[in-house]
Formats: structure tokens, C-alpha cells, sequence
């Protein structure tokens, strides 16, 4: 929620800065990355993106957490994630 508060109505949505950080924060430290946080607004900013990066956290920990102890689960909850993925890029491209 607090995410979604301090996203600006013209900038990226929330899922748009959870899915950049995630993807950023999996290539490492490398500085040619824009900071997702960067189009957040308001008085709320700095405590989304704080909220944000725990929940990355915690979702990292669960995964690994999955995956040794449930492959199977794991790839399951992989494949659900792709789809999602593959579902809201198609969205976002235009029509031919």
C-alpha cells in the first residue's frame, strides 16, 4: 500500500519498481542500473522503498526456504511467476 501511495500517477506502477528491483537487485551492484525508487513521490518515498526492499527480503528468504525443502512446490510457484510475468508484459505492448 505504501508503495502504491508514492508512486506518482504518470510514473511506473508498484509491481513495475517491485519487478525492476527485484531484477536489479539479481544483477548485482552494477551502476548502469536505474535506481527504481527514483520515481517515487511525496512524503511516503523513502518508507515504500524501505517496505519494498523487506518484502524482497523476506520473499528471498521464503524462496530459498521452498527450494530446499520442496522442489517441486518451487517450481511450481516459478512457473505461476513466469506466467504472471509473460501475462502483464503482453499487456503492456501495443497491438500490431
Amino acid at each position: 500500500v505504501l508503495l502504491t501511495r508514492a508512486c506518482s500517477s504518470d510514473g511506473p506502477s508498484a509491481w513495475d519498481i517491485l519487478v525492476q528491483r527485484a531484477a536489479n537487485a539479481a544483477g548485482g551492484a552494477d551502476s548502469s542500473h536505474v535506481d527504481p525508487y527514483a520515481a517515487l513521490v511525496g512524503p511516503l518515498a523513502r518508507q515504500a522503498a524501505a517496505a519494498a526492499d523487506d518484502l524482497l527480503h523476506d520473499l528471498e528468504a521464503w524462496s530459498m526456504e521452498l527450494q530446499r525443502h520442496s522442489p517441486e512446490d518451487w517450481n511450481e510457484c516459478i512457473n505461476v511467476l513466469v506466467q504472471c510475468l509473460v501475462h502483464s508484459d503482453n499487456r503492456q505492448r501495443p497491438a500490431a
